[in-house]
């Protein structure tokens, strides 16, 4: 009977540092997990934040240096080539940049850096698209940001950034915009491993419209979200975190650390899958 008595300490003892051991590394598992979510969600931010304060500086360059009579339809022809020089060198060594534009009040595109471009080509009139509509309802919006949209002139899918030019007296003559190149970004996101079922998205911050998501779904692009735990926590407030749940896209549970690209209206998240960063564990 003591030895059977001691077997079964011995057991119950073994059981008890086996279920220590593997406590501890359930835990150490999550917390690798969630260090690896945050730095790719960190580094996304950095790389985003990083490409969107030097398009909109860029920008502001643009729209303070122009000649207020060559966005003038009549001015056109005078500074074509001055101007389209000045677009061309802000968007060389730019690969997050498919080009610059210039708009004019009406809407046409007056000049743009592609050497391709031709001044008042079929289809280069911008006036019924979301920017520029939003500028309409918003004078005041010192940067506008477009849904994702197929480009006109480059025929990729892209987000316009764009800010307005305006005269002394402050009103509005024209934009002065640069399409993103989504494509680029969707690359960068595909290079990055979060393991068989990570998730990597970009939205917006004031609406929650996707911009870009990997694995690539196209038909959810702009679409909204409701209720979404992570952007219910963007919207109140919190810039930076780390959350769990199960996502209503594809039902797999992901731990997901997040972003804001401020002071920008988007952000970033980085979502690595339990199964994934457990399976080591099972």
């Amino acid at each position: 009977m003591r030895l059977l008595a001691v077997i079964a300490a011995t057991f119950l003892a073994v059981l008890l540092l086996l279920g220590v051991v593997l406590g501890e590394s359930y835990r150490e598992a999550g917390r690798q997990g969630e260090v690896n979510a945050r730095n790719i969600a960190g580094v996304l931010e950095a790389r985003l934040g990083s490409t969107l304060r030097r398009v909109h500086a860029d920008l502001d360059h643009l729209a303070a240096n122009l000649p207020r009579t060559a966005i003038l339809p009549s001015g056109v022809g005078k500074y074509r080539d001055s101007v389209t020089r000045e677009l061309a060198l802000h968007a060389s060594r730019f690969p997050e940049v498919i080009g610059y534009r210039v708009v004019g009040r009406a809407g046409d595109v007056l000049y743009a850096s592609e050497s391709t471009f031709k001044t008042g080509a079929a289809g280069t009139n911008v006036r019924v698209r979301d920017y520029y509509q939003l500028r309409k309802a918003n004078p005041k919006l010192p940067i506008i940001f477009s849904e994702v949209i197929g480009g006109r002139i480059s025929g990729r899918e892209v987000l316009i950034v764009a800010v307005p030019v305006r005269d002394a007296a402050g009103d509005f003559l024209g934009l002065v915009m640069a399409p993103l190149d989504l494509r680029y970004f969707q690359q960068l996101f595909e290079a990055l491993d979060l393991g068989p079922n990570g998730v990597i998205t970009l939205r917006r911050s004031d609406d929650a419209r996707l911009v870009l998501r990997r694995p690539a779904r196209p038909d959810t692009v702009n679409k909204t979200v409701q209720n979404n735990p992570l952007h219910l926590r963007v919207e109140s407030g919190e810039p930076v975190g780390v959350i769990r749940f199960r996502a209503a896209l594809d039902g797999v549970e992901r731990l997901y650390a997040y972003q804001r690209v401020a002071p920008y209206p988007f952000y970033v998240a980085a979502g690595v899958a339990t199964n994934d960063y457990l399976a080591g564990w099972y």
